[in-house]
């Protein structure tokens, strides 16, 4: 069976300045461009670029904090097909830390993978809304 791998990330940084503003320095960084779009029904910057679909918004973390949160997630149309009909096995890389050094070294910030008290912090948010 043929393999495919995608790539993926998902980081966070303390929410410091306007959602535009960190948009204007992640684009420089990463050497892209960002729309104004939507992640799921959230206000995002969005862009494409290797296979991924990249969204930058503004969240809550630990204590009711700002901050900004950017992934980039498999473009499922990218990789819906299957090359020739065959079933494909799709491998993930996660590049968290490739992109944290990007940004950094770039002036777009400190970046960090999200703890698990992070990432219940954001659920929490999340869920206050439904």
């Amino acid at each position: 069976m043929p393999e495919c791998t995608y790539l993926e990330f998902s980081i966070r940084t303390d929410a410091t300045m306007t959602t535009e503003e960190m948009a204007r320095r992640a684009a420089r960084a990463l050497d892209c461009v960002f729309e104004k779009g939507y992640h799921l029904e959230t206000p995002a910057w969005t862009t494409k670029f290797l296979g991924m679909e990249v969204h930058l918004y503004e969240w809550r973390g630990v204590g009711n904090t700002r901050i900004f949160r950017l992934h980039g997630r498999i473009n499922r149309r990218k990789y819906s097909g299957t090359r020739e009909g065959e079933e494909v096995t799709f491998l993930k890389t996660n590049i968290d830390r490739q992109v944290i050094d990007l940004l950094g070294m770039q002036g777009a910030g400190q970046w960090r993978t999200p703890s698990k008290a992070d990432i219940a912090a954001e659920i929490d948010f999340g869920s206050a809304g439904d």
